[in-house]
């Protein structure tokens, strides 16, 4: 643990070096539309989708991109609105991304974002074939699910996740990763989220909401609420205590191995619309740095709004033994609290509750995993 930065000596702590990031990342905005209507959701809903021409010259860009900045990896998230909604389209750009793939050096990695109500087995199988991973937006259990996340008609969506999982993905052999945002409206149900996943041993990534641009902030009336909530989800992990790693999916923007930036904008991560103009966020969607898929990508994003400061460069962080955990929260919400990317995050009293917590957790995996508990 303390090679992986998540521990640090409080008395004269290591300056930790961020090595070159060898994985581009790109959150691929395949439409607008969508067959939930989520309260929390950033996307402006309507009917336009990518169409065939732009995701593909999308895809010859991220590699043209990629090659130049001499990744070792790409990674294509394929999201919306639902993602599925449009499979037809994200076939052929999957298609072509593994041919490019096959011809250079660059591996690839492939996702479906989605909420897992519009899949079917023949889906299902496709995904197998072409190793493609799948994940799912999980808000709870039942009656909390329903509430965070329904239909347009208002009719909830839980039974339709369940079958999906159930029925179509487990049989495929299908492991989604499931994906929970965290809100004071459903923190209390995360603990039954949580077992619901393990007992059928799937991952778990839980995360916090990001506010809308523009809308109020209350998140200090939201931090007890997190918290009580997160910690059950714990003592969940802590019941069943998987000897696969899951440290990533604890907490938001936590992950094995210190890091000083939370996220990879201009660096090593970028997002591009249905219109195929680049974005440095997908929560910036209605903010391109461009109208066009020319040149460098990330040359081009990185003259974007957000401005990722390491965790050494903010304020009270670069003390901050938690500091190469959480590398400072996401900067654009960060921003939006404070005004000014050189203040700690909003959720900073949330980190320190939790990640004693978290990386106990860890602790305890690593003692299973090398025989020291039963």
């Amino acid at each position: 643990m303390a090679e992986q930065y998540l521990i640090v000596p409080v008395s004269a702590p290591p300056r930790l070096r961020s090595p070159h990031p060898e994985t581009l990342t790109v959150w691929l905005h395949v439409t607008n539309a969508c067959n939930l209507d989520c309260p929390y959701c950033y996307v402006r809903k309507s009917s336009a989708s990518m169409s065939e021409a732009t995701g593909l010259e999308a895809i010859k860009k991220i590699f043209q991109t990629a090659q130049k900045r001499q990744f070792k990896g790409i990674k294509v998230k394929y999201a919306g609105g639902e993602a599925t909604l449009h499979l037809r389209l994200i076939k052929k750009l999957s298609a072509r991304a593994r041919s490019l793939s096959e011809g250079s050096d660059i591996n690839l990695e492939q996702v479906v974002l989605s909420n897992g109500t519009h899949i079917h087995p023949e889906d299902a199988e496709w995904l197998v074939e072409n190793n493609v991973r799948l994940m799912i937006s999980l808000d709870g259990v039942s009656e909390i699910h329903d509430q965070m996340r329904p239909y347009r008609n208002g009719k909830g969506s839980f039974q339709a996740v369940t079958r999906t999982i159930d029925q179509i993905l487990l049989p495929h052999g299908i492991l989604p990763l499931l994906t929970i945002t965290m809100t004071q409206q459903n923190a209390a149900g995360a603990a039954d989220a949580v077992r619901w996943a393990l007992e059928r041993d799937l991952h778990v990534s839980l995360n916090f909401y990001r506010h809308k641009p523009g809308s109020p902030l209350d998140l200090a009336a939201e931090e007890n609420a997190l918290i009580e909530g997160m910690l059950a989800a714990y003592k969940v992990y802590e019941e069943a205590l998987p000897s696969r790693p899951f440290l990533n999916g604890l907490l938001d923007r936590v992950q094995v191995g210190g890091h000083l930036h939370a996220c990879g904008v201009g660096s090593s991560y970028l997002v591009i619309t249905h219109e195929g103009a680049p974005v440095q966020c997908q929560m910036l969607l209605d903010r391109p740095v461009s109208r066009t898929l020319e040149g460098d990508l990330l040359e081009q994003v990185q003259n974007g709004p957000v401005y990722s400061l390491t965790v050494e460069q903010k304020d009270v962080c670069w003390e901050c033994v938690y500091r190469y955990c959480c590398a400072g929260g996401c900067p654009l919400e960060t921003y939006q609290a404070s005004g000014r990317w050189n203040a700690p995050s909003p959720n900073c009293r949330i980190y320190k509750a939790l990640l004693p917590v978290a990386l106990r957790l860890e602790g305890l995996r690593l003692l299973k995993c090398n025989g020291y508990l039963n």
